[in-house]
C-alpha cells in the first residue's frame, strides 16, 4: 500500500468513527486533518497531486465549534457544514470548469458539464442560507487542505496538466471530493437543524452519489 493509499484509508475511518459521533465531531476531524488550531494549513499538508504521497501533517487540537445560534438562527452544526461545504464546492468547481480546456476524454469532460451545472446551484443555495443567517462574510475555511478539499498546489498542477494527464488528476481530486461531500451530508441528516440546511444537504447528498457513480464509467 502506498503512502498515500495509507493516508486516505486513515483519513477514511477516522470520518467513519466521527459520523457515529454526529457532525460536531465530524467537522473536528477533518479540521484536525487540514488545519492548525489557529485555522491555518500545515505547510507539510500542501503538497501537489503528482500521484505519489501526500505528506500526512501532523494533528493539532481542531478549532472549537461555537455553542451559541448564528444571528440568523442557525445552529453551530449546521454553520459549520455550510462553511464547510462552501470552500468545498468553490474548490471543485473551478476544476471542472477546467475540463473542456485540458481533458481529453470526452465523455469526462461531459460528466464534469453536468456535474459543474449542479454545483453552481448548490453555491447559489450555499451562499443565501448563509446570508440569510448573517454569515456571508469571509468563509473560514478558505485556503484549507482538509478532505475533500483541493489545495493551492493541487489546482497549479491541474492547471498546468493537459490531455491524459489532466483526466487522471481531475478523477482523484473529484472521486475524494465527492465521498466527502457524501458523508459530510450524511452526518449532518443525522442531527437535529434546519429544514432548509437539511434539504439542501440530501441534495448535495445525492448529487455526489450520482456523479461518483458517473465518474466510474467516465
Amino acid at each position: 500500500m502506498t503512502a498515500l493509499a495509507g493516508h486516505r484509508t486513515a483519513v477514511r475511518r477516522a470520518v467513519r468513527r466521527a459520523v457515529r459521533a454526529g457532525l460536531g465531531a465530524l467537522l473536528c476531524a477533518a479540521l484536525a486533518a487540514g488545519c492548525g488550531a489557529d485555522g491555518t494549513t500545515p505547510r507539510s499538508a500542501s503538497a501537489p497531486v503528482t500521484g505519489t504521497s501526500r505528506p500526512v501533517a501532523e494533528a493539532s487540537p481542531p478549532p472549537a465549534v461555537a455553542s451559541t445560534p448564528s444571528p440568523g438562527g442557525l445552529g453551530p452544526t449546521d454553520t459549520g457544514w455550510l462553511h464547510l461545504s462552501l470552500a468545498m464546492e468553490e474548490q471543485s468547481l473551478a476544476l471542472l470548469e477546467l475540463a473542456p480546456t485540458h481533458g481529453a476524454d470526452p465523455a469526462l469532460t461531459t460528466w464534469a458539464g453536468d456535474l459543474a451545472q449542479g454545483q453552481r446551484a448548490d453555491l447559489t443555495t450555499l451562499r443565501a442560507l448563509l446570508a440569510a443567517a448573517g454569515l456571508d462574510g469571509e468563509n473560514p475555511h478558505e485556503g484549507h487542505d482538509m478532505p475533500g478539499m483541493v489545495n493551492a498546489d493541487e489546482r497549479r498542477a491541474l492547471e498546468r496538466a493537459r490531455g491524459t494527464r489532466f483526466d487522471e488528476l481531475l478523477r482523484a481530486a473529484l472521486r475524494e471530493h465527492l465521498a466527502q461531500t457524501r458523508t459530510l451530508a450524511t452526518a449532518l441528516r443525522r442531527t437535529d437543524g434546519d429544514a432548509r440546511v437539511h434539504r439542501l444537504a440530501r441534495r448535495m447528498g445525492e448529487r455526489a452519489a450520482k456523479a461518483e457513480a458517473g465518474l466510474t464509467g467516465a
